[in-house]
């Protein structure tokens, strides 16, 4: 759970819009939840029930989105003063975007809809709220004076930590809409596949999708793999372009099937263009969106086909015909 904390103004929702976007999450905003709960605004719960009553409301709301499913979640800028919504924090990973209090007023200044803008004593409200921000923080990110798509990367890098490489590794990191990742090039990497992935918290299984002449490769991502605690479990699959098809898709989902794949496991292909298509395709359909990790053994795979999260399909009127994007 990526949680966005920060005073009215810090730029929470853009930002948050942003960010899931590029990390393929879903965006939450606390305050609409609350909105579409009740069937009032935040400024009508404030006048009729008074701010006691509404933290009360937000923290009970704020609690039940962070037991999931994950998401980017954006706090109103009181959100974080219950002490029980603190406590609920622990475990998430908290953005503070920080932001002067002259710059926030020039954001929200004609903003109607904020009921404390009118407040008496805002700017000791801001003061009073900015050690709260810095104690749950995890991550604590400058916006004055910076562009919303600026500041989601450096939140990406924040959170993407790119994990001890081999000597002579060149990791390069991917923020696309749909999904950030990192990309490793080196020499004789699948050795290190265990330590290479990203944390992967619910996958049980992991399912090895390569053609005969790379098993070789398939059998040392294999050892990196059960390494990591995951049941490894092969499927060889062709590698022409005649086989890029429906066809395949189907027997390869239904093997899927007989070994009860779930959502939160992983697929791996191991190969050229063909298997890569294949993977993805595969990767991006079945369970509706599985995690997939590409291992590219030729040039053209490693150039066009592992980056990028396109996957594509050939019909008998022509080649990649069909097509997903699901990033790696």
């Amino acid at each position: 759970m990526i949680v966005l904390v920060g005073f009215m103004g810090a730029g929470k929702t853009t930002v948050g819009h942003l960010l899931a976007e590029r990390l393929g999450l879903p965006f939450v905003d606390s305050d609409l939840v609350i909105e579409s709960r009740t069937g009032r605004s935040v400024r009508e719960i404030f006048a009729a029930d008074g701010e006691p009553a509404f933290r009360a409301l937000e923290h009970q709301i704020i609690a039940e989105l962070l037991r999931g499913p994950d998401a980017v979640l954006a706090f109103g800028g009181g959100g974080v003063e219950h002490p029980d919504t603190q406590d609920c924090l622990r475990g998430s990973q908290v953005i503070y975007l920080r932001v002067g209090y002259d710059e926030a007023m020039l954001r929200v200044s004609h903003d109607e809809y904020r009921p404390l803008l009118r407040a008496p004593n805002l700017q000791a409200i801001f003061e009073r709220r900015l050690s709260v921000y810095e104690n749950v923080a995890t991550h604590v990110v400058p916006t004055d004076g910076r562009r919303p798509e600026a500041i989601c990367l450096d939140i990406i890098e924040r959170l993407v930590q790119v994990p001890s490489a081999p000597a002579g590794t060149t990791s390069v990191l991917v923020s696309c809409m749909g999904g950030t990742y990192n990309v490793h090039v080196g020499a004789g990497l699948l050795a290190d596949l265990d330590r290479l992935l990203p944390p992967l918290p619910h996958a049980r299984t992991a399912v090895l999708l390569a053609a005969a002449p790379d098993r070789p490769a398939v059998t040392v991502a294999q050892a990196a793999l059960r390494r990591r605690g995951l049941d490894v479990r092969p499927i060889e699959v062709p590698d022409r372009q005649q086989a890029k098809d429906l066809g395949t898709i189907a027997q390869v989902a239904g093997a899927l099937a007989d070994l009860a794949i779930h959502k939160d496991d992983l697929i791996v292909g191991i190969g050229g263009e063909v298997v890569g298509d294949i993977a993805g395709f595969l990767a991006s359909t079945y369970n509706r969106g599985m995690p997939l990790v590409l291992l590219p053994t030729t040039l053209a795979a490693q150039a066009d086909a592992a980056v990028g999260g396109k996957a594509s399909l050939n019909l008998p009127q022509g080649r990649n015909l069909l097509g997903t994007v699901h990033q790696p």
